[in-house]
């Protein structure tokens, strides 16, 4: 969560962002992050992050840290709010002045910048069939893998391979037993666990189409970095997916919940097509910058843009008619 912060100097504005960042895990805690970092150029920013983000028995996961960031802490962050204790939360209303500036607030809307801090992949993996699918993150029941593991079925014998990189959050059991039951086992690789930003790398370096095949989402941090490694998506309609997928140039979007449907639109890609796409990606992945969504925010909170040489860094476009930047 972003709000604004009466400000305290002219032509500067103070911001407050709420929310995990690094060296917690996951795409949220990156989205916070890259997001303060972004907005501290416009502004004075102060984030108020945690020192307990989950208790231990609702987390299903290994850990809520990533090891990549061990020892890490974001500068000008206050890891102060803890789950357990409301009264973490009470001192930060306090803090940022929240009561008072809530009621009034506007809101900003822009699409999920994509993620540029993955680095090139150092090394190729090896390639099992003409088409690598590749399903990224955790593994939740509204991501819908089972529909996608009942299309990669429907594609037996296919030159098509998928991989399934990330943690399970449960019922791992019940999609090794499905894949059994499918006599998919060569087609399917699972590797359950969550990946550094080094294997991230090699995995979407190797993929030729990355596929969400989600029932319901708002937006995923997947998509850009799909963008960031030039990788076309499948995605499915409805939530916010197709607000940054233009059909037929950087990817497909698909009905959900429907493993027909799926299985027909996966063979609908090869390499040559998937290559052919890169172009559109590029010209669209700079429409996603962490500066214009800092610029957009800025936009409703009157920040100042004299620290950026009075530039606006925002592109002109739009996502289902809804102006950003």
């Amino acid at each position: 969560m972003t709000v604004p912060v009466e400000a305290v100097a002219k032509p500067a504005s103070r911001a407050i962002v709420i929310g995990p960042v690094l060296p917690f895990r996951g795409g949220i805690a990156q989205h916070t992050t890259l997001l303060a970092r972004a907005l501290s150029v416009f502004n004075s920013c102060r984030v108020f992050s945690f020192r307990r983000l989950y208790p231990q028995w609702l987390y299903p996961g290994q850990s809520d840290r990533d090891p990549n960031y061990e020892g890490h802490q974001e500068l000008r962050a206050a890891y102060s709010l803890d789950s357990l204790n409301p009264l973490t939360w009470r001192r930060a209303v306090e803090e940022a002045r929240l009561k008072r500036l809530l009621p009034s607030a506007r809101v900003a809307v822009h699409p999920h910048p994509v993620y540029d801090q993955f680095p090139e992949p150092k090394r190729q993996l090896p390639r099992r069939a003409g088409l690598e699918l590749l399903f990224y993150g955790f593994v939740r029941p509204y991501k819908g893998l089972d529909t996608l593991v009942d299309a990669m079925g429907l594609l037996s014998g296919e030159d098509v391979f998928l991989t399934v990189a990330g943690e399970f959050w449960g019922a791992e059991g019940h999609f090794r037993d499905r894949i059994g039951a499918l006599g998919i086992e060569n087609q399917i690789e699972i590797r359950q666990r969550y990946q550094s930003n080094e294997e991230t790398a090699e995995l979407f370096q190797r993929a030729d189409v990355v596929v969400l095949p989600y029932r319901s989402a708002t937006a995923s941090g997947v998509v850009p970095i799909a963008y960031h490694y030039h990788r076309p998506v499948i995605v499915t309609a409805g939530g916010g997916l197709p607000d940054v997928v233009i059909e037929g140039e950087t990817g497909h979007i698909v009905a959900a919940d429907d493993a027909n449907v799926l299985a027909a639109a996966i063979p609908s890609l090869n390499q040559v097509e998937c290559q052919a796409m890169q172009p559109n990606i590029e010209r669209f992945k700079q429409r996603l910058s962490w500066a214009s969504l800092a610029n957009a925010v800025c936009g409703q909170t009157g920040c100042s843009e004299e620290r950026l040489g009075g530039r606006k860094t925002a592109q002109s476009g739009s996502f289902r008619g809804e102006e950003w930047g």
